[in-house]
């Protein structure tokens, strides 16, 4: 991980660059992300770039985690990230434990240039799994908007990579209510598409 805030109120992280992280370190369950808050409450990331992010799990330039409420990403350049660019995760099984779950996330104004690039399988489940956006777990009022997320054309010669600019899956609770709105996506490759498990409350409008 680049920056990580955990157990904080209204946190400001900025202007920070992250890049190159390790691959391949501590066996094969290695979930790291290059920003992101956990156990935190209005976080705002902005203005930072974040590439080179590499994990066997996860792996993405930003992530907004569970027991998380109110959490701004905006205004970042995230690039060349093997896990793609964002996560937003909630584990549903915590809730009655000692979650919030992961309510009122924004994301709005951040570029993704060539994420989502992870040269080989999880080893953890055998998967080609890199989407550029990641929902997963009981999301609720979730909104990622204007934003232009671009996917270029794969260079390392396996087409079996992941081209997916979303998916949402259950992680314990499928995704209660996300809305994508007025983004841009473009993509070099022609198989490229967004997925959901029909389960999943995931929402998208011009």
């Amino acid at each position: 991980d680049g920056i990580v805030v955990g157990e904080c109120d209204s946190a400001l992280v900025e202007y920070n660059l992250v890049r190159n992280c390790p691959d391949a370190w501590g066996g094969k369950h290695n979930a790291a992300a290059g920003i992101w808050p956990w156990s935190s409450d209005n976080t705002i990331i902005q203005f930072n770039e974040v590439s080179g992010q590499k994990a066997t799990w996860d792996g993405q330039g930003f992530d907004s985690d569970y027991n998380c409420i109110g959490t701004t990403i905006r205004y970042n350049y995230s690039h060349d990230n093997y896990g793609g660019f964002l996560l937003i995760c909630d584990d549903g099984s915590l809730r009655e434990l000692y979650s919030a779950g992961n309510k009122g996330t924004r994301i709005y104004g951040n570029v993704s240039y060539n994420d989502g690039i992870r040269p080989y399988k999880r080893p953890k489940d055998g998967k080609w799994y890199t989407p550029n956006i990641h929902l997963s777990g009981p999301l609720e009022d979730c909104e990622i908007f204007n934003n232009i997320l671009y996917i270029c054309e794969r260079t390392e010669g396996i087409t079996k990579q992941d081209k997916r600019f979303v998916h949402a899956n259950s992680w314990d609770g499928y995704p209660k209510s996300v809305t994508i709105r007025s983004n841009i996506f473009y993509s070099e490759v022609n198989d490229s598409k967004f997925e959901k498990s029909s389960s999943a409350g995931v929402t998208y409008t011009d």
